[in-house]
């Protein structure tokens, strides 16, 4: 009787690994690509969210609900606003979230080289208040509207507030 050996020859091994590591290479780019495009995203659905949240507790607790943003830090913050100044008091005021953008950042090519349109307070930093109704206010008297442009290697995305009260999300 004859034996056979089964198993794989080297040059069957060599080439099945060159074949996984060209596919891998030829894939690799557009993965990071589609990483880099879902985190922009879900940084503008958050700020989106925050944006609700802060229109909806204002509603529902018949009080102003501020958003200010840190321009410097790539953050935001919501808290209720007790004295309608838009700037936040420690002491007095309660936040509701707090969160900073992992993916994106402001585009400094839009607005002020800020890449915010919203007013800012007395502090500088560009804030929206949502009153009892859920209108959106700006710092002082008259309804509020604005947009954040963000922004980061791939894709630009800007979450706009309209006077009404309208929150989306676009590409720009």
């Amino acid at each position: 009787m004859k034996q056979t050996q089964k198993g794989f020859t080297l040059l069957e091994l060599i080439t099945a690994i060159s074949l996984i590591a060209i596919g891998t290479a030829i894939a690799l780019p557009s993965l990071l690509a589609a990483g880099e495009s879902s985190g922009i995203k879900s940084d503008a659905r958050d700020l989106k969210n925050t944006f609700a949240l802060c229109r909806m507790e204002a509603i529902k607790r018949n009080c102003s609900v501020t958003l200010l943003f840190n321009k410097n830090g790539y953050d935001y913050m919501g808290f209720i606003d007790t004295d309608n100044s838009c700037e936040f008091d420690p002491a007095k005021e309660v936040i509701l979230r707090q969160n900073s953008f992992s993916h994106a950042v402001f585009d400094v090519n839009k607005s002020d080289g800020d890449g915010l349109t919203f007013i800012e307070n007395d502090n500088g930093h560009p804030c929206l208040r949502w009153d009892s109704r859920g209108l959106p206010h700006r710092n002082g008297t008259g309804l509020g509207a604005g947009t954040a442009y963000l922004q980061n290697t791939t894709n630009r995305y800007c979450v706009i507030v309209s006077k009404t009260g309208v929150i989306r999300i676009s590409l720009y």
